[in-house]
């Protein structure tokens, strides 16, 4: 605070601290809220990811710290699944397929993305 004559003095000031239990509350409600969204948010990312496969395990790995650092979980941890799987590959030619012709199979790896509650 300055003065008239041009001098600073200094004032304390003292703020009471009131606890509410409304407040407290809608604290509650608001972080139950932010974590169903983050829930809501893994499940969306999920359902994307469960059409699509990735060609070797290292792509797999980059995706998944690429959508955690997109994700930013705040109170959840995210965990990955990856899940190898065999997949019939689409002939090239059309019509039926003649007799003895083997099925040709691709491995594709499968990325799930699992959250745990931060404790």
């Amino acid at each position: 605070m300055e003065l008239s004559s041009g001098k600073k003095r200094t004032i304390s000031v003292r703020f009471p601290v009131v606890r509410s239990s409304q407040l407290i509350q809608r604290h509650r409600e608001k972080r139950r809220k932010a974590m169903e969204k983050e829930v809501f948010k893994v499940k969306k990312i999920n359902e994307g990811l469960r059409k699509r496969g990735f060609a070797c395990l290292g792509d797999t790995k980059r995706e998944f710290v690429k959508l955690k650092k997109k994700l930013k979980l705040r109170y959840h941890e995210a965990a990955s699944l990856i899940e190898e799987r065999e997949v019939v590959k689409k002939r090239k030619r059309r019509g039926r397929p003649p007799k003895g012709e083997k099925v040709q199979t691709v491995k594709e790896y499968c990325l799930q993305i699992k959250n745990k509650t931060k404790s």
